[in-house]
């Protein structure tokens, strides 16, 4: 485990954004893994929910206590790690519609199945090497 992660997610415990014992169990999973999986608060709060350390219902109530706990000290390392976590969500979610967009411009160009279109261009090499 990486030492740079444990202010990361010491900073969410202490500020009361995860509990102690999802603390705990980020700390056991960390453990195993080579690399960070996080660099981020936000990013955190991802890896957290991804490796289902948190759930819907914590992540729910995250989002009310940010909302309903104001400008409390505490709550604005709260509001950025959900805020850094959304930006996070939506960068994932922009480039997933990307790639469907580019692979629908594909399917545009070239309509009909990706294999008709590779033997068509295999079929085109061998006939233009054998002239």
């Amino acid at each position: 485990m990486t030492q740079a992660l444990l202010p990361l997610l010491d900073r969410l415990r202490v500020d009361g954004v995860i509990r102690a014992d999802h603390h705990a169990a980020a700390l056991l999973r960390l453990q195993a893994l080579s690399q960070a999986p996080f660099m981020t608060l936000g990013g955190a709060l991802v890896w957290l929910a991804a490796e289902d350390i948190l759930s819907e219902l914590d992540l729910d109530e995250m989002f009310e206590s940010a909302v309903t706990e104001g400008t409390v000290d505490r709550n604005a390392t709260r509001r950025q790690a959900l805020a850094e976590m959304e930006a996070l969500c939506q960068r994932g979610i922009d480039n997933h519609v990307a790639r469907l967009e580019r692979g629908s411009l594909l399917q545009a160009i070239f309509p009909g199945p990706r294999w008709a279109w590779l033997a068509a261009i295999a079929g085109a090499a061998a006939a233009v090497t054998l002239l």
